[in-house]
């Protein structure tokens, strides 16, 4: 006769405990998390960027205006049509801050010098400052502008 032995099978669980799923969802979200953050920040110093860059490019053209005609022009309208001058086109657009709501950019001129601040959503101690030297923005909410030279 011939003896039937049995073995004994190891269960092996094929799923996952409750505390392996949790420390999972909690590190998938605090990396998320982390990265959302940084996202955010790229985007703020993105946009300070273009301000900056929107900042230089007014400026330059205030220069050139005031070589054309001798003085600086004592308004400034933003984000409309193209600033011209006696034929003479100075920018296509003046450019409008990347972020329009709440902020914008603040231009004062007497025509002899002239004063152009915006706010910076990440600004870093080596940014110009408005109010705080030659650049003055008024009652307006800035930190950083540029003056002419």
């Amino acid at each position: 006769m011939i003896k039937k032995t049995r073995i004994r099978k190891q269960s092996i669980s094929l799923g996952f405990t409750l505390i392996e799923i949790i420390v999972t969802i909690t590190i998938i979200g605090l990396l998320t998390t982390i990265g959302i953050v940084s996202f955010q920040q790229a985007v703020k110093k993105g946009r300070d960027g273009k301000r900056k860059s929107d900042l230089a490019q007014i400026q330059s053209a205030l220069e050139i205006y005031r070589s054309d005609v001798a003085a600086y022009p004592t308004g400034l309208a933003a984000g409309g049509a193209a600033w011209t001058y006696d034929g003479n086109t100075y920018m296509q657009k003046v450019p409008l801050d990347p972020k329009p709501t709440p902020y914008q950019y603040y231009y004062s001129s007497d025509g002899i010098s002239y004063d152009i601040c915006a706010y910076l959503e990440s600004p870093s101690s080596t940014d110009g400052s408005c109010g705080a030297g030659t650049v003055s923005c008024g009652d307006e909410n800035c930190n950083y502008g540029v003056s002419n030279p």
